[in-house]
């Protein structure tokens, strides 16, 4: 079973560019929380795929895909919420990164979308009914 532990390291077997960016990252805030680091990390494979260097992401995303299949439910959580829902709302253009997830992965983006289209109408009502 992947833990919260395992995940920066298997992010970073595939994913190298990230690694001096960790080694600051790490420097400034020490030790981490799950949520902070993939946020860094999430941060990082956006920035690479605006400047069109997805070489890595391809294995990256096989990576976000064992954290849902082998991952305890706090590993599974924060990929959700750091990682798919950070590209949602960070990218410029998060439907990019569709392509590259994997049968679980492309199931929590949907519940993702699901939820957000669902708030967007609540706020509508909201905004109506005012």
């Amino acid at each position: 079973m992947i833990t919260s532990e395992d995940v920066l390291p298997l992010l970073l077997e595939v994913c190298l560019s990230f690694t001096e960016r960790w080694k600051e990252h790490r420097a400034f805030f020490g030790e981490g929380f799950l949520y902070g680091d993939l946020d860094e990390f999430m941060q990082h494979i956006v920035e690479l795929h605006e400047a069109g260097q997805t070489k890595e992401l391809p294995r990256v995303f096989e990576v976000l895909e064992r954290c849902y299949v082998d991952g305890d439910d706090e590993v599974q959580a924060a990929i959700t919420n750091a990682v798919l829902e950070g590209i949602r709302t960070t990218a410029k253009n998060g439907e990019e990164f569709v392509p590259y997830l994997h049968p679980e992965s492309a199931r929590q983006w949907q519940q993702l979308e699901t939820f957000w289209e669902d708030e967007s109408s609540d706020e509508r009502l909201l905004m109506e009914s005012s």
